[in-house]
């Protein structure tokens, strides 16, 4: 039947995450050991890789260089990188504007699926070889040569685990909507077979992480793909909040306060944007002043009240 197919892989893929978490957990009743190897695997309660804030490539830079050892120079390295990424995940909203009006048009239009496209084509220009790690080059060299190696182990490491951990919720789902009736056999054979042709071996076997990343097979590429593009969606909602959406509350300030037609929060959307291609980010008061005159220009004598007294209100707050 095709249902142990799916049952045989999802078993397998559950294995890998287990692997993954006995490495972490061996020695744990095994007695004192001299040295306790970095890692970013930590499991919760629940047996569950507990995900890493930001990109899991800095936070090994940054536990390696907590960890002692290290002198304050390396460490300065490792945050000047983080602060250049930083940096230019902001002139990316700047640079790609357009594109970013365009998805957040399609998110309140209710289209996921087509913003998740247009952010998929501005990832593909920002970065064309969409790497998992971006960093880990920057920060390999920010580390020397004595922490490179174990920082891209570090990595690795997480990586692999987290593939399996995905990729076991991924045949979970798939095999829900099996037992469901939702997927026909041959579909459901694929599934299994996919998994069981790549993964190979016993549930429980050992993970060579170096061997998982470098896998070109087609199922871990995509599912390595698509957690590399959620570390990339979330760089671009904190740098969208580091940098526009200061402009967002802004525009929905004016168009609370004051009743303006359709055309009038076009073009003082407009206005806006220009001004943000034209200041990238770091307008003077001359030109912040000017770009209000044009949005004031744009509003007939009654609304031009109402924008004052909603500038006033900001001053000398009730």
């Amino acid at each position: 039947m095709a249902l142990p197919r799916i049952l045989i892989a999802a078993a397998l893929s559950v294995g890998l995450a287990m692997a993954q978490n006995a490495t972490a957990q061996d020695g744990l009743l095994s007695g004192p050991t001299v040295e306790q190897v970095p890692t970013l695997l930590n499991y919760g309660l629940d047996g569950r890789l507990e995900p890493v804030e930001g990109r899991p490539e800095l936070a090994a830079a940054e536990l390696l260089a907590a960890q002692g050892g290290i002198d304050s120079e390396v460490s300065e390295r490792v945050r000047a990188v983080a602060t250049a990424r930083r940096e230019a995940m902001r002139m990316l909203m700047v640079d790609e504007l357009d594109a970013v009006r365009v998805i957040s048009d399609l998110v309140v239009a209710g289209e996921a699926d087509a913003a998740r496209d247009e952010m998929r084509a501005m990832w593909q220009r920002f970065e064309p070889g969409q790497p998992h790690a971006p960093l880990l080059d920057d920060l390999a060299e920010a580390l020397g040569p004595e922490h490179a190696d174990g920082l891209r182990a570090m990595v690795d490491e997480y990586w692999a685990a987290l593939l399996a951990q995905r990729m076991g919720e991924r045949l979970e789902r798939r095999l829900g909507e099996a037992m469901a009736g939702q997927m026909d056999g041959q579909a459901n054979d694929r599934m299994g077979n996919e998994v069981i042709d790549q993964m190979g071996g016993m549930p429980g076997d050992r993970v060579d992480p170096q061997l998982v990343m470098s896998s070109d097979d087609p199922v871990i590429s995509a599912a390595r793909q698509r957690l590399a593009f959620q570390l990339f969606q979330q760089e671009v909602r904190e740098a969208y909040d580091q940098s526009l959406s200061r402009y967002r509350e802004l525009l929905e300030s004016i168009n609370t306060a004051i009743e303006t037609s359709d055309a009038q929060r076009a073009s003082i959307r407009e206005v806006v944007l220009e001004h943000i291609k034209d200041t990238r980010l770091e307008a003077t008061p001359e030109q912040r002043r000017a770009t209000m005159v044009r949005i004031y220009r744009e509003l007939d004598e009654a609304q031009r009240e109402q924008l004052y007294a909603l500038l006033l209100r900001q001053v000398v707050p009730d």
